[in-house]
């Protein structure tokens, strides 16, 4: 079952592991392979559900679409797939849809899991950063700007024990979108604004952080954290924007705690 048919639209979908489902939301620009990882990760404990958004990965990519399409899309893809209730995971752009759909359906969310979260952005949070910094990029080469993106975006020594192929998954993962495909991903994101809804999310939530994170910083966890009457914010100390790579142990030692964690009982 790689493909379901979702609002009309056909979304690739990955599952693996058995017991209570999580289903992951990956970001903007991403798509399932960067979710194999996390994956792996908790499949020994839950059955995971990862897929590619629409207009990502190998899902099919209309020309436009909205954050609200993204929120339907995996409410109806629960729906599918006989999940009542499910444990969500979401991270960057998909941490955005996670919160549409916990606070749409608060019912329908067992834990919430919000990875480099924010509430509201007049734009995606990687076109902002590039409008920021276009003077200090305009006569760099394309490896100089990937380079001066790692420095404000990750940790200090990101790289050290990073593999190409793991940062290929990370920062362009195959098949990458095409210039207009990208502009439909991050027209989606213009003018969100979710903090009216968090009050309304009524599960358990745990919002994560990357501490050198130029994306999305800390100061949007909390917020979002403050907005939710039963969410824990934790700041991943030497994390940027991948906690799950950059802190790997850390990360899913806290994610599993959280999602083994009955009621209110969980601590860092």
């Amino acid at each position: 079952m790689p493909y379901l048919m979702v609002n009309d639209v056909e979304l690739y979908v990955e599952i693996e592991g058995e017991g209570e489902p999580v289903l992951l939301i990956h970001g903007l620009g991403g798509n399932t392979t960067q979710m194999r990882q996390t994956m792996k990760r908790l499949s020994s404990f839950y059955k995971t559900i990862a897929y590619d958004c629409r207009g990502h990965g190998l899902s099919e990519k209309p020309a436009s679409y909205t954050l609200e399409d993204h929120i339907r899309d995996a409410l109806a893809l629960m729906d599918e797939l006989g999940m009542a209730r499910a444990a969500v995971l979401g991270v960057s752009g998909g941490s955005y849809i996670a919160q549409g759909l916990a606070a749409a359906e608060p019912d329908r969310v067992k834990r919430l899991v919000l990875v480099v979260a924010r509430a509201y952005g007049a734009k995606s949070s990687t076109q902002l950063f590039f409008e920021r910094h276009a003077a200090a990029m305009a006569k760099l080469g394309e490896k100089e700007k990937a380079a001066y993106f790692i420095d404000r975006v990750f940790a200090p020594g990101f790289l050290d024990n990073m593999q190409p192929a793991q940062l290929q998954t990370l920062m362009v993962p195959e098949p990458a979108l095409t210039a207009e495909q990208t502009e439909a991903a991050n027209r989606a994101f213009e003018g969100f604004d979710l903090r009216p809804a968090l009050p309304r999310i009524q599960a358990p939530t745990l919002v994560l952080s990357g501490k050198y994170d130029g994306l999305n910083p800390p100061a949007c966890g909390t917020e979002i954290a403050d907005g939710i009457p039963d969410a824990t914010f934790v700041e991943m100390r030497h994390s940027g924007h991948a906690p799950s790579f950059e802190e790997p142990d850390r990360f899913y030692r806290l994610v599993i705690d959280f999602l083994n964690a009955k009621g209110g009982d969980f601590h860092e």
